[in-house]
């Protein structure tokens, strides 16, 4: 019996030590990586690069990534307007989504001796870089308990991309006519068409 309770004090003692070690070392560790490591700064891209990129490079320009910010496709450009919710699906739609631009005019020239209000594809497929929703200013009720900001109702800013062609053609639309998006199906193209008139319409 004497032998047996000894052999179970020395395992509880080699117990013992074991776990003060395992902390110790634990701790040691610990230490040796608040204190003995070198800190390194780590630089995050927001969009994809393109494959063997110059990192060194690009972080010596600033870290100007192809198309910028906004990651405007190569041969486009930006174009942020303000719509109206209904002229924009409602706000359904996000960044990355693919619209169909349509606009339209009033009093436009045509072959005849009449004018007639004309809507035309303007872009059958522009990608949207940006959307943005405006909020309305946070406002405190009678127990003067914070309200939560609310999207501001019919307002809508977008950064669409185009090629300049299409960026001019947009730019007149939105100042002598009325323009519309059209959200499309992921991963579907728009289809061009031919202008409608006034008379096609109601024929």
């Amino acid at each position: 019996m004497k032998g047996r309770g000894l052999v179970v004090f020395l395992a509880l003692i080699l117990a013992t030590l074991a776990t003060a070690g395992v902390f110790m070392y634990s701790r040691g560790v610990e230490e040796q990586a608040k204190t003995g490591g070198t800190m390194v700064q780590v630089v995050v891209s927001k969009v994809d690069l393109p494959a063997r990129t110059d990192m060194d490079q690009l972080i010596k320009d600033a870290g100007n990534v192809p198309g910028g910010a906004l990651a405007i496709p190569k041969g486009m450009e930006a174009i942020t307007v303000s719509l109206d919710a209904s002229r924009g699906v409602a706000g359904s739609i996000n960044s990355g989504d693919h619209v169909t631009i349509y606009s339209t005019f009033k009093d436009a020239p045509t072959k005849g001796a009449e004018k007639e209000t004309v809507t035309a594809v303007l872009v059958p497929t522009a990608e949207l870089l940006a959307v943005f929703r405006p909020l309305s200013t946070t406002t405190f009720g009678s127990d003067e308990t914070q309200s939560p900001s609310e999207q501001l109702p019919g307002s809508l800013t977008v950064t669409v991309a185009l090629t300049p062609e299409d960026a001019q053609h947009f730019v007149f639309s939105m100042e002598s006519g009325t323009v519309w998006f059209g959200l499309l199906p992921p991963d579907a193209n728009g289809q061009p068409m031919e202008p409608v008139t006034f008379a096609q319409v109601v024929k």
